[in-house]
């Protein structure tokens, strides 16, 4: 039998529960997605995450990178959000432009700030991430 599901109510219903967790919890998460590049749909997927950020009360940080960037700035940048104390997680806004490393990139994130689940060691103790889309 199929059933069905609203799954604009239910994100609404999750989002709600998630809010009041949230305003009383003892921090305040901190999310920060680095974006690079002008891939239209990359910047529609981030702005939908910031959007539901802030309905949810999770600080919101965007940083964006122009196409050529190279990629000891993005590393860089990447090494300062581990180091900082307000940002919890941390995601990188696939696809990157042809010419920066993905994975080198996406090693660089604290596993524990990974939101994606995309570091190796994020694989190997949860093996469900290894079955992502990513290749």
């Amino acid at each position: 039998m199929t059933k069905i599901i609203d799954g604009k109510a239910l994100a609404e219903k999750i989002r709600k529960k998630l809010k009041e967790k949230i305003a009383k919890a003892a921090i305040e998460p901190g999310l920060a997605v680095i974006l690079v590049g002008d891939d239209k749909p990359s910047h529609l997927y981030v702005k939908l995450k910031e959007k539901a950020c802030q309905e949810t009360g999770i600080h919101f940080e965007k940083y964006l990178f122009f196409y050529n960037t190279l990629e000891k700035e993005i590393i860089e940048k990447i090494q300062a959000l581990n180091k900082n104390p307000n940002i919890h997680g941390i995601v990188i806004q696939l696809p990157l432009p042809r010419h920066l490393d993905e994975a080198r990139i996406i090693e660089q994130i604290d596993w524990r700030k990974d939101v994606d689940g995309f570091h190796i060691i994020s694989r190997i103790y949860w093996p469900a991430a290894k079955s992502s889309n990513r290749q």
